[in-house]
């Protein structure tokens, strides 16, 4: 949780400016030595833009735009930085969407024993690898995944077709039945693809082996009283091969609000390896009536081969649900804060809109540490656009239609041994203003 500081910034007028990205009280003294961090970018930025810390009246210093003599200059931009500073980067995503992404971090967050200089990635990516069409036909009514593809059928002996790059994957098929206890999982290894429209033949999940049942439960589930809570809560099994880069759904169940509990089922440890690994996840999904939000919140806890799951060594519970935020506009820039946060490592603001100027598609994304928010106490992100040099079509028009999410991700460790992840998550579709 946030301390009450953050409840009261929420709560005060949007003329206090002191809430907007700022500290409560000034900061403190500064090191003498800085240290250098270094921005990295696959692809050359429209603009790269930088801030070190907070003036003594507890305000962020002016944004320091980085010269860009040359294209090659803006892929590597170092700046020295004391304590708490911030990134912004502008890139062109493709050729319709410009994305803003700003970075709030600590020096802290990034140095060891072996970085004494913090590296950023920004995500002005290079295209990905093209693509191959991959197709075949699912025996079994079910699923089919390789690599970071997946395919679904809803009857037998249906064709298929997974988008993957050239590699050596696992193909993942499992049975969709009516009585889960009886769904089966195959696992094809070593799937060289090295061309497009090249050909995975029959996939028939029904010569795998039985999955078995796992005796997960969840302490903390919503109530079962449409009175009290409309969230619902659902339960997925997913297998994550070594060759693989995404998961597999390997079951997946709604959780029985009534009688608290869920059948799902996993993969047996003797058709797996060295390097797969299971996850079970409880997600909670609710959508207040009359209105176009959206919030989730989920816990995943991974087991590898060997693991005994199906003793139930504890139950699983759901992180709190984020709060309905408080958006308001801070001098024409979309701000938010909330009254509380779940635990979190990383806290990440979104939002997505037409540009003012030129039609395109205009992103938003703020990246905030925990280490930032300990060391500034920081109670109102805001989408700062008042970065000297930045252009119209850059900037999303907020009387138009938009949206804006808010993510909150946070790893548990129990001796450096990893426990479980949560997330939970706030969406909103907001429409246009009226005229």
């Amino acid at each position: 949780m946030r301390p009450s500081y953050f409840l009261v910034c929420a709560l005060l007028s949007p003329a206090v400016i002191g809430c907007s990205d700022s500290l409560p009280t000034p900061p403190n003294p500064v090191p003498t030595e800085p240290t250098a961090v270094h921005v990295k970018s696959e692809l050359t930025p429209l603009m790269v833009a930088y801030r070190d810390g907070f003036d003594t009246a507890g305000n962020p210093v002016g944004w320091t735009v980085a010269p860009a003599p040359t294209p090659e200059a803006l892929k590597m931009v170092t700046f020295m930085a004391h304590g708490a500073y911030s990134v912004a980067v502008v890139c062109a995503i493709d050729a319709n969407t410009v994305l803003t992404w700003q970075s709030l971090r600590t020096v802290d967050d990034d140095l060891s024993d072996t970085v004494t200089e913090p590296e950023i990635d920004t995500p002005c990516s290079s295209a990905p690898p093209a693509r191959n069409q991959v197709t075949g036909k699912l025996i079994q009514a079910g699923f089919a995944h390789l690599d970071d593809a997946d395919a679904q059928t809803a009857s037998a002996n249906q064709d298929i077709t997974l988008s993957v790059p050239n590699g050596t994957f696992d193909l993942v098929a499992t049975t969709d039945l009516a009585d889960p206890a009886m769904n089966k999982t195959l696992i094809r290894r070593g799937v060289a693809i090295t061309a497009n429209n090249q050909s995975l033949g029959d996939i028939d999940a029904s010569t795998g082996l039985a999955q078995g049942p796992l005796a997960i439960s969840l302490d903390n589930p919503p109530s079962a009283d449409p009175k009290k809570s409309t969230e619902v809560v659902e339960t997925t099994v997913d297998v994550t091969t070594k060759n693989n880069a995404g998961p597999a759904r390997g079951s997946h169940a709604q959780y029985n609000l009534t009688d608290k509990t869920v059948k799902i089922y996993g993969v047996p440890t003797a058709m797996l390896m060295p390097g797969d690994k299971q996850s079970v996840t409880f997600i909670g999904t609710n959508q207040p009536k009359d209105t176009t939000i959206t919030t989730t919140r989920s816990v995943t806890k991974l087991f590898e081969t060997g693991d005994d799951v199906a003793t139930g060594e504890s139950g699983l519970s759901l992180p709190p649900k984020i709060a309905i935020p408080d958006w308001r506009m801070d001098a024409g820039r979309l701000s938010v804060a909330l009254p509380t946060l779940p635990s979190l490592d990383n806290l990440t603001i979104e939002s997505s809109g037409t540009a003012v100027t030129g039609g395109k598609t205009a992103k938003y994304e703020i990246d905030i540490s925990s280490g930032y928010f300990d060391s500034t106490t920081l109670a109102r992100p805001v989408f700062d656009t008042t970065i000297p040099g930045f252009k119209s079509d850059w900037t999303i028009n907020f009387k138009l239609h938009y949206s804006r999410q808010i993510t909150s991700e946070f790893d548990s460790f129990d001796d450096g041994v990893f426990i479980d992840h949560e997330e939970s998550q706030f969406f909103e579709d907001v429409p246009a203003a009226m005229p």
